[in-house]
């Protein structure tokens, strides 16, 4: 009878081995193993033509330990495809708006089925290091391709193909947002949101809606790209802030650490996973130091209770929230008495707003219900991405009044983030749509 095991790397020292058997008889010449730790997940390369597009993916750097095979079977009514020379891609393909659907948990399993393995040991030295995926006839204006493959060492890449960001949602595609003052200006704000918010053909999303909500075709792409970027820059390599740690006050000792070992990413990322914790809201202080700065909750949300002063030559500060696929977290709080925030603030799956956080609870204000409280003007240096609304908590004046005023009956305007696709509400009271609307985050002052 025999046994092996081949194990593939040269990272770590040579170790000298003795095999005994069940009998007690040791191996008379010490073996010579070679041990290391693989912590890279398989590299894309991806390409398309106007046609079709190809996915190779490569394991084979010095270190790297092959690629895993995927289960013979698969379940049903998941629309699973396997791909490449020895079926080890796991992929989906469907249209660009229902990308949420399509991409992959973090075990390569569909949403929200994020526990079910579909992948099982090479156990041999010949697991492949490369596979390639070509896909004609594939519509690359309005499909996408969602993939996952693993190593035999667990590391994962798993996201979408084509995900061209100016193509779906950028910063460049923005309109600039008008003015807030002086009102003689024809740019200023109540004109042009007063048009919108009247238009007899703009959809309801397009008449209320703010980044994320405003088109969710768009939002869709742009989450799945950020849901690409966090897997391969910061789930794939990184571990998560120990379990329960809820506060980030120190931007030195609290970096993460770079996945199976104690070391500190050198690249400024701060993970934490709270999905499975009691109190899932991270509360964070002003950063220190310099450089780049990327604060990414997974399953929680984000408090800030002081303000944020991080501006300068290098200095960016990036906060996301992320829903996760049971619901949990995707929202930002801005305690009331902040008055500034230097940051790119992303609420993916939720919203920003105004908020305080005690002992798991959070308490949310609104200017309908606390105007009082919510006096302090706040300025937002970078930009917002969430599921908002503008306009949702007010009813324009009529004419010749380029004002507005609150909605006093239940016509109010939010998005359901608590639903998986996030639909615009219309029969909300003035307090639930108070709450999300950005247009009156807080009370406008004649100022």
């Amino acid at each position: 009878m025999t046994y092996s095991r081949v194990i593939n790397n040269n990272k770590g020292a040579l170790v000298s081995l003795k095999v005994q058997d069940t009998a007690g008889n040791k191996s008379t010449d010490p073996l010579t193993a070679n041990f290391g730790i693989d912590s890279t997940p398989p590299r894309l390369t991806a390409t398309k033509t106007a046609n079709s597009v190809t996915l190779s993916f490569a394991d084979n750097a010095v270190g790297d330990s092959g690629i895993w095979k995927s289960h013979d079977t698969t379940p049903v009514n998941t629309g699973i495809l396997k791909g490449g020379e020895n079926n080890k891609i796991l992929y989906r393909v469907g249209p660009k708006s229902q990308l949420a659907t399509l991409e992959f948990g973090e075990k390569c399993a569909p949403m929200p089925d994020v526990q079910t393995v579909y992948f099982k040991y090479s156990e041999t030295s010949s697991a492949p290091t490369t596979q390639t995926l070509t896909l004609p006839s594939f519509d690359v204006n309005n499909n996408i391709v969602a993939y996952c493959v693993q190593d035999n060492a667990g590391n994962i890449n798993r996201g979408y193909y084509p995900n061209n960001l100016t193509g779906c949602f950028s910063s460049s595609a923005m309109p600039t947002i008008p003015t807030l003052s002086p009102s003689t200006l024809a740019s200023h704000y109540a004109p042009f949101l007063k048009t919108k918010l009247t238009s007899t053909t703009l959809s309801n999303n397009e008449k209320y809606g703010y980044s994320f909500s405003e088109n969710p075709t768009n939002a869709s792409c742009f989450r799945g790209i950020l849901s690409t970027n966090i897997t391969t820059l910061v789930t794939n390599q990184l571990n998560p802030r120990p379990a329960g740690e809820i506060t980030l006050d120190n931007w030195t000792t609290k970096l993460s650490t770079i996945k199976n070992t104690t070391t500190p990413n050198g690249n400024g990322y701060y993970y934490y996973d709270l999905g499975t914790t009691t109190n899932n809201t991270l509360t964070i202080t002003a950063p220190t130091g310099t450089g780049t700065k990327s604060v990414i909750v997974e399953g929680g949300n984000i408090q800030i209770n002081s303000n944020i002063e991080y501006t300068g030559t290098g200095k960016t500060l990036l906060l996301i929230a992320r829903k996760n696929s049971a619901g949990q977290g995707g929202n930002i709080y801005i305690n009331p008495t902040v008055t500034r925030v230097d940051a790119i603030i992303i609420a993916d799956g939720g919203s920003l707003m105004n908020g305080t956080t005690n002992n798991g609870t959070t308490t949310t204000k609104n200017w309908i219900t606390n105007a009082t409280d919510l006096t302090n003007r706040l300025t937002i240096n970078g930009r917002v991405y969430s599921y908002n609304t503008r306009g949702g908590s007010i009813t324009p004046q009529a004419t010749p009044g380029t004002d507005f005023d609150p909605i006093t009956t239940n016509i109010g305007k939010y998005f359901d983030t608590t639903s998986a696709t996030t639909p615009l509400i219309a029969t909300g009271t003035p307090t639930q749509a108070a709450t999300y609307d950005l247009e009156r985050l807080r009370v406008m002052l004649s100022d």
